[in-house]
C-alpha cells in the first residue's frame, strides 16, 4: 500500500468535509483529490483542503491516476453506480452510509466486489468509535448477560426545506436512511438479523418519512426498539440491557465520548473515552489496515453485515408503508 495514501472524495459537501478535516489525523493519508459534477466547487474544495487535484467529473477521478482509495460522499441514490465504478477500476472504495438504496442494491456491489476482488467497505464510521468499541468489549465479554433489548434513539431536528436532499425523495430524502440507518445497525450489532418487525411513520408534504418508530423481534423474546426523527430533538442515546444490567452510550450516541454501566449487583460506573476530530479518521485508519493486510473486505465491517443491515432497512419501509425505492430517470 503507497504511504501517504492518498484519498480522493466523491462530493463536496458537509460529510466529505468532514472526512477531509479528519485526514488531517492520519499521519499516513492524505487528500489527494476531490470530485464534483462543478468544476469551480472541485476547486474550492481543493484549495481549502490542500489537495492537488480537482475534477469537474466523477469518473476522471475514479479512472485517475491521483488516487490510492476512493471515498463517496455523494447523496444516497448515486452511492450503488459509482461504487460500481470504483470496482470497475479496480479501486477501494469507502461509501458513506447508507451503502445504498436498498438490499437488491447492496448486493448488487456485493456480488462485484467479490467478483474483482476489490476491497469495499460502508463508511459506517460508528463502528471504530472508541466509546462504541468499548460498549461492544463489554457485552461479548457478558458483564449485562445475555442482550434482551436493544434501544436506541437518533432524532434530530432538521427545519423543513423542500429543496434540501433530505426532503427531496428524488435525492434519496427521508430519516430512515440518513439517520435510522444509524440505529438498525446499532440492532444488528448486537443482537442480529431480525426475525420480523412492526414500524409507523410519519410522512412530511413532500412525501419523505420524517419521523419512524420500529420495533425489531428476535427470538428468545428479544426486541430493538428504535426512533428516528427530524421532527424532534430526542434524548440521542443508545442502550443495550440484560439480566445484568445496562450500558448506556451516552449522546451523540453513535459517535459517544461516554459509556455507563448501571448493574444490578455493582455500584454505576461511567467511563469516558474522547478523542480529537470528528471521528472519521477512525474509519480511514481501518481502510488502510485492511489494506496493508490485503483484505478485499473488512473483518468488522463485513458486506454481509452490510447487505443484511440493508435487507432490515427494506423491511422497515415496508412496515411503515412506505414506498420501495424507484431511480428517477
Amino acid at each position: 500500500m503507497p504511504t501517504p495514501l492518498r484519498w480522493g472524495l466523491l462530493g463536496t459537501g458537509s460529510i466529505a468535509t468532514l472526512f477531509a478535516e479528519d485526514l488531517t489525523h492520519c499521519p499516513d493519508a492524505i487528500c489527494a483529490a476531490v470530485g464534483s459534477r462543478s468544476e469551480a466547487r472541485a476547486n474550492a474544495f481543493a484549495r481549502e483542503h490542500g489537495a492537488s487535484h480537482a475534477f469537474g467529473d466523477y469518473d476522471a477521478l475514479i479512472r485517475s491516476d491521483a488516487v490510492d482509495a476512493v471515498y463517496i460522499a455523494t447523496p444516497h441514490p448515486f452511492h450503488a453506480e459509482q461504487a460500481l465504478r470504483c470496482i470497475d477500476a479496480g479501486v477501494p472504495v469507502l461509501v458513506e452510509k447508507p451503502f445504498t438504496m436498498n438490499a437488491a442494491e447492496a448486493e448488487t456491489v456485493r456480488r462485484a466486489a467479490r467478483r474483482a476482488g476489490v476491497f469495499v467497505m460502508e463508511a459506517m464510521w460508528t463502528a471504530f468509535i472508541p466509546a462504541v468499541q468499548r460498549t461492544l468489549r463489554l457485552i461479548a465479554d457478558g458483564r449485562i448477560g445475555d442482550v434482551k433489548t436493544v434501544r436506541a434513539d437518533l432524532s434530530a431536528f432538521r427545519a423543513f426545506d423542500a429543496s434540501h436532499r433530505l426532503f427531496d425523495p428524488d435525492l434519496g430524502g427521508g430519516v430512515l436512511l440518513d439517520l435510522g440507518v444509524y440505529a438498525v445497525w446499532w440492532a444488528h450489532r448486537v443482537l442480529g438479523e431480525p426475525k420480523s418487525c412492526a414500524a409507523t411513520a410519519i410522512r412530511g408534504t413532500t412525501g419523505v418519512e420524517e419521523s419512524v418508530t420500529a420495533t425489531l423481534h428476535y427470538a428468545d423474546n428479544r426486541q430493538a426498539v428504535l426512533t428516528t426523527s427530524f421532527r424532534e430533538q430526542g434524548t440521542r442515546l443508545a442502550h443495550a440491557t440484560g439480566p445484568e444490567g445496562t450500558l448506556r452510550l451516552d449522546a451523540p450516541w453513535w459517535h459517544s465520548p461516554a459509556v455507563a454501566l448501571t448493574g444490578r449487583a455493582v455500584p454505576p460506573v461511567t467511563e469516558t473515552h474522547p478523542f480529537e476530530g470528528h471521528g472519521y479518521h477512525f474509519e480511514a485508519a481501518h481502510v488502510h489496515e485492511c489494506l496493508r493486510a490485503g483484505h478485499a473486505e473488512s473483518p468488522v465491517l463485513p458486506l454481509d453485515d452490510t447487505v443484511a443491515v440493508m435487507r432490515t432497512l427494506d423491511q422497515v419501509r415496508e412496515a411503515c408503508g412506505l414506498p420501495a425505492w424507484e431511480a428517477r430517470g
